[in-house]
């Protein structure tokens, strides 16, 4: 990402560059700085700029942080059947996260589905 789109990023992220493991944060502590809100991650299940992977690790690791909270449950996640960009599914899974937190509704929907093959569910 940081080739493909350099100017999306600091130029203090560039010495970095192939070597993640000095980096003196992860995208996860960004995650767990939100705990105790609600906090969903909207991605597609064929978007090649989204490491999916990558997405648990970092809910996996910021779960810590909610369960300190006791709001484990405000942490989601939502895969939509798509490419790179948003689609009515995102849409429809960020209305049910904000009527289900921000509105106390009730929902059918779940945030806690990954693809398959990616990890186990972060609950």
């Amino acid at each position: 990402m940081l080739r493909k789109y350099p100017n999306w990023f600091s130029d203090h992220l560039h010495p970095f560059w192939g070597q993640p493991d000095k980096l003196p944060f992860d995208n996860h502590w960004f995650i767990a700085l939100c705990a105790p809100r609600p906090f969903l991650s909207l991605e597609g299940d064929r978007d090649q700029n989204v490491n999916q992977n990558g997405v648990y690790q970092s809910l996996l690791a910021a779960r810590p942080a909610y369960d300190f909270f006791n709001g484990s449950d405000r942490l989601g996640v939502s895969f939509a059947p798509r490419p790179h960009g948003m689609v009515q599914g995102d849409w429809d899974a960020l209305l049910a996260f904000a009527d289900k937190f921000l509105m106390a509704k009730p929902t059918a929907q779940t945030f806690d589905r990954f693809p398959p093959g990616i990890g186990l569910s972060p609950k």
